[in-house]
């Protein structure tokens, strides 16, 4: 009697031993799936915000130097060193560009999937787009051209106020276990700043 109740607790005991093992299989790969997904997450999160510190960053530099003629080369060396330290993503354009008061840029310009990411519908006499190399691909915004001064009526009238600058970076990110499909962009941060006018 004594050897079968112990026979019994050991099979009640290895039965349920295999039903942990089962339980196990079926929960640690839902676990590492969401500790993988968590992870990408984090390192476009991260990125992102690198990318928007950048684009915050050239635009101040833009804002501050205004008119001058290297203003774009500044902008571009400002958002550079920003994103020096990007782990997993690529700068792909960078947009300099006059902003309209909702922020987006005067002329017709969206960020798409092209060879560029971007595309314009008509001119481009206020925006310039510039790789990540720092060499223009379209536009012709002179930064000499950037309206400084600040007229009577500013800011009822806004013709009066000076441009605003505004700066798109636009990026992609690569996923390091590329286990999980989510999209690698583009993505784009802006920022926009008055310029600063000139004090005389």
């Amino acid at each position: 009697m004594r050897k079968r109740r112990w026979f019994s607790l050991r099979r009640r005991a290895d039965s349920e031993r295999g039903a942990s093992l089962v339980e196990a299989a079926l929960v640690v790969p839902l676990l590492v799936l969401l500790a993988f997904g968590a992870a990408e997450f984090g390192f476009v999160f991260l990125d992102f915000l690198n990318v928007s510190s950048a684009a915050r960053e050239g635009a101040r530099v833009g804002s501050a130097v205004g008119s001058g003629s290297n203003a774009d080369t500044l902008m571009l060396g400002a958002i550079a060193e920003a994103t020096a330290d990007l782990d997993n993503s690529i700068i792909e354009a960078i947009w300099i560009f006059e902003a309209k008061a909702n922020g987006d840029p005067v002329d017709n310009c969206v960020v798409d999937n092209s060879a560029n990411y971007f595309s314009c519908a008509g001119p481009t006499n206020r925006t310039n787009i510039y790789d990540s190399a720092g060499n223009l691909l379209i536009g012709s915004w002179n930064a000499t051209g950037r309206k400084m001064t600040v007229g009577l009526n500013c800011p009822a009238t806004p013709a009066d106020c000076p441009d605003r600058l505004g700066v798109r970076v636009v990026f992609t990110h690569q996923y390091i276990t590329g286990f999980l499909s989510f999209p690698t962009g583009p993505f784009s941060e802006d920022a926009v700043f008055q310029l600063e006018p000139d004090v005389g």
